[in-house]
């Protein structure tokens, strides 16, 4: 149906070995498909292979390496690449997953836009705005299933005390801040924040939004205050009657300023293992 070409008879055979032997958690992995939006310590905890013989005709005498010089196309059951890239996972997207950092995204040529940073390997997208005054660079991860924008707060703490190596929002820091003194509190699919509901100034894509309400988080779980995770908090682009701070999402307070026509969102998602950096939100 695809047009690609069958898979060899050894291929299938490795492929087996692969998944018999994976981790849970490792790259790859159908548990690291579903969590790996928010369990950022499920990445790249790899188990090597037992080595178990495939083919005796093809199979060397390497722990977990599977080749052969005449066949079509080998596995490497170590690392679940194959020689002509048809299959498995991906050195690139493998070594992405162990580092867990990010890959940062071209500057984009049209308005309105904001350039998508790829987490680890296609883990997550993540966006760069200013905020405060004077504006300071907060990097958000991108959530198309919440409509609730937070950073964490000058005061933030987690249950191994601050909330790592990030970027704090306060009165400390920001003239502009106002603090309503409303609590909000979010509950992902792995991970909570909690904390106040405030004000302050905004620039998104070149655009300044004054005085938007969103949250700053006091209380962060371990999946967002670890020093491994890349981003200082989360902008939720659904439609607002999901918010738990009962706000309105950054792009519908941009359309309502007017410094949009509409609050409507666009998205080109970029894969690390196709080596590009086009990826962006409009």
């Amino acid at each position: 149906m695809t047009g690609r070409e069958a898979p060899s008879n050894l291929e299938l055979r490795a492929n087996i070995h692969k998944r018999m032997h994976i981790s849970s958690t490792s790259p790859g992995s159908r548990k690291h498909a579903v969590n790996k939006r928010y369990n950022r310590y499920a990445v790249g905890r790899i188990i090597e292979p037992v080595t178990t013989p495939v083919n005796n005709a093809a199979t060397k005498g390497r722990k977990g390496k599977i080749s052969n010089k005449n066949a079509a196309a080998g596995t490497d059951a170590a690392n679940g690449t194959t020689s002509n890239g048809s299959a498995g996972f991906s050195e690139v997207d493998s070594e992405a997953a162990l580092k867990g950092s990010l890959t940062p995204a071209g500057k984009p040529t049209a308005d309105n836009s904001l350039g998508l940073d790829i987490e680890a390997n296609d883990v997550g997208y993540i966006a760069t705005v200013q905020i405060g005054t004077p504006p300071r660079d907060f990097k958000l991860l991108v959530d198309l299933s919440s409509a609730d924008l937070w950073v964490g707060g000058e005061d933030c703490h987690s249950e191994g005390g601050g909330c790592g190596n990030h970027v704090f929002l306060g009165a400390g820091s920001s003239s502009s801040f106002v603090d309503t003194k409303q609590q909000f509190q979010v509950t992902y699919g792995s991970g909570a924040v909690a904390g106040d509901i405030i004000t302050d100034d905004i620039n998104v894509a070149g655009l300044d939004l004054k005085a938007h309400t969103f949250g700053v988080a006091a209380v962060e779980s371990v999946d967002f205050s670890s020093d491994q995770t890349p981003f200082d908090g989360l902008m939720g682009l659904a439609q607002s009657t999901l918010s738990q701070q009962q706000a309105l999402t950054l792009v519908e307070a941009l359309a309502k300023s007017g410094l949009i026509e509409d609050a409507i969102t666009s998205y080109k998602i970029s894969r690390l293992a196709d080596g590009t950096d086009s990826g962006k939100v409009v």
